[in-house]
């Protein structure tokens, strides 16, 4: 079972009221349960990495490679060329800019 279809099963299986005096309540179960149902993923920039390396880049890396050790060649052909793209556009965006 999915992260978000278990979300989604425990958002349904709630009662949600709209008095204001529950909503403080509600929005620290909702976090709670983000919290508790999605893993969060930690993406660090080093000093020795690229000027235009961002965390968005870096995860589409990831992607990348996660696709090409499942075996999905067809999506790993779809990074593959979104990685080298905005690889692309970001090093002409800093020339340009520096």
């Amino acid at each position: 079972m999915s992260a978000r279809a278990a979300f989604g099963r425990w958002c349904c299986s709630r009662e949600w009221f709209s008095d204001a005096e529950s909503k403080n309540s509600a929005t620290d179960e909702l976090n709670s349960a983000v919290d508790r149902l999605f893993q969060s993923k930690v993406i660090r920039i080093y000093n020795s990495d690229k000027p235009w390396m961002t965390p968005a880049l870096k995860k589409l890396i990831y992607q990348k490679q996660k696709a090409f050790h499942s075996g999905n060649l067809d999506l790993w052909r779809h990074y593959r060329f979104k990685v080298r793209n905005d690889i692309g556009v970001k090093t002409r965006a800093y020339y340009t800019n520096k």
